[in-house]
């Protein structure tokens, strides 16, 4: 990982991190996984390979990461992830059951994209082993908790949503 000059201007927003090398790094595509895993393991586990790894790691600094030192976290992609998610599923269960109206749809649309769920996939795709966690989560088993999990497994359904599309969010 190489400094990157920070401007005059961007120096106030930078000021708070331990450095700006520090935060660089951390979403440097280049960068190994949280757990040490190349981009190669965690694209086998999700079964596609990206094109823009970036997007794969900026899905993984949870909220703690930067222990209130940066404001690198995967919020953005979480949020993308989620709106990804509940289209994905709603296409499906119109498909499914073209019979039943908005009241029938709209429980199963709700049990199968809920936290739970998410958590589940996201543990089935080893995400909380990758996931950048502060300290303090860490040690508190943050990489296992349901919500850092579901709301990780959201990020990473963006991530694959904005490399391959809307199919690569299918898939997964």
């Amino acid at each position: 990982c190489r400094p990157r000059a920070v401007s005059s201007s961007n120096l106030h927003r930078h000021a708070a991190a331990t450095s700006h090398l520090e935060v660089t790094c951390l979403l440097d595509q280049r960068r190994p996984l949280a757990d040490g895993r190349a981009h190669s393991a965690i694209d086998a586990e999700l079964g596609r390979k990206f094109r823009r790894p970036a997007l794969l790691q900026a899905a993984l600094p949870q909220t703690s990461a930067g222990e209130g030192k940066a404001r690198i976290n995967n919020e953005r992609q979480d949020f993308l992830g989620d709106r990804v998610l509940a289209l994905v599923i709603a296409e499906r269960l119109y498909r499914d059951f073209p019979g039943e109206g908005e009241s029938g749809l709209a429980p199963r649309l709700n049990a199968l994209g809920n936290r739970a769920a998410c958590a589940r996939a996201a543990r089935r795709a080893s995400l909380g082993a990758a996931l950048i966690v502060s300290r303090s989560e860490e040690a508190g088993g943050g990489r296992d908790k349901e919500a850092i999990l579901a709301d990780a497994c959201e990020a990473v359904i963006a991530a694959l949503c904005l490399d391959g599309g809307l199919k690569a969010a299918r898939d997964f």
